[in-house]
């Protein structure tokens, strides 16, 4: 009996995943320090390249796996933005918004230091409503 060309795709293992999203979750974190905005920021982008290999009919059920440990997709992308300074070149922001972004730090880590605070590894700006 001759086989088709077909590719034969595996079978989505649950538990097999929760292992990967665990393993991804945990290399998040390393990349993260603290800052939770960063690890949900590198899981998902992690989780998002996994799940290219995830066969269409489980795709849903491997989110949801994936969310118990952070995931958040692309659903936060638009209302929040955190970079570390190396990112900001790499996004694409113009000189003047470099310098307006290196002005805001400058003015808050000299009011920490005058108010005896240490200086901050990482700032989140959020913008009001538009």
């Amino acid at each position: 009996m001759k086989t088709s060309n077909s590719v034969i795709q595996k079978a989505f293992d649950e538990i097999e995943w929760a292992h990967q999203c665990a393993d991804l979750a945990a290399r998040a974190r390393g990349r993260s320090g603290t800052v939770w905005e960063l690890y949900v920021r590198h899981l998902s982008a992690d989780v998002d390249e996994a799940l290219q290999h995830v066969p269409a009919p489980a795709t849903k059920r491997a989110i949801e796996i994936a969310r118990d440990f952070g995931y958040a997709g692309n659903e936060n992308e638009a209302a929040y933005f955190v970079w570390e300074a190396s990112d900001m070149e790499a996004v694409g922001l113009s000189d003047e918004e470099l310098t307006a972004i290196e002005g805001i730090n400058a003015r808050i880590d000299a009011h920490r230091q005058k108010s005896g605070k240490g200086q901050l590894k990482c700032i989140v700006l959020e913008r009001s409503q538009v």
